[in-house]
Parts: C-alpha cells; structure tokens; sequence
C-alpha cells in the first residue's frame, strides 16, 4: 500500500495514469466518491480529479490495471500512477515488467490519502 501524503490547505488532487508498451489496456481506479475506467492503446497521460482536501481525508484508492499482449512476441510495459497537487507531485507508483505474447496480465495496488498541514 502506498501513503499519499496531500496538503490541507492545498488545492485540487488529481492522479495522472500513464501505461507504455502495450497495444491493449484497461484500468479502473477507484476512490471512496468515484470509479475511473478506461480502455485503450494510447500511452498519452490520462488525468482525473480525486478531489479537494477536505473531501479525500483518510481516503484509500485503489486500482486494477489490465494488461493484454495481443503481439506474437514478448512485450515489455510501464506503468506510472501519480498523485500531484498544485503543480507538484505528492508521490508516485511505478510496475513494469514483461508480458508473454497471447497473454494477460493484472496488476493491482492501494493508497491510502492523508492530509498534513
């Protein structure tokens, strides 16, 4: 489990999702207030707002991210999962690793969200 540490007093917190690698992905990112789903191909970032301080205290999130190699040849993929606020990043999950041809794979986490003065 990762310790995401926000401020207070700060503002939005968001999560930018970003998978390379691979031609096939889907993840759902869940918070105590919403569920995040998406599939696709594109290693473009893909941002959400979690929310503002007051409303994600003692929050925990959690994530399941598939993972698909469609290829007749081994694949390598990264995955990065930030949280940031203010323009700054509060903390940040990496998993990379290879996935067979013909085969899936799902790598799931959690985080815990605290605020801090």
């Amino acid at each position: 489990m990762e310790l995401v540490k926000f401020k207070k007093n700060g503002g939005l917190v968001t999560i930018n999702i970003v998978i390379n690698g691979l031609v096939a992905w889907r993840y759902v990112y869940v918070t105590d207030t919403h569920n995040y789903v998406k599939t696709s191909s594109d290693p473009a970032p893909c941002i959400h707002v979690l929310g503002f301080p007051d409303t994600l205290e003692g929050d925990v999130n959690s994530w399941d991210i598939q993972l698909a190699n469609v290829s007749d040849s081994d694949q390598d993929y990264k995955i990065e999962v930030a949280w940031e606020q203010n323009g700054a990043v509060l903390k940040t999950w990496l998993d990379s690793g290879n996935i067979a041809s013909d085969t899936a794979k799902v790598v799931s986490a959690n985080a815990w969200l605290i605020g801090v003065v």
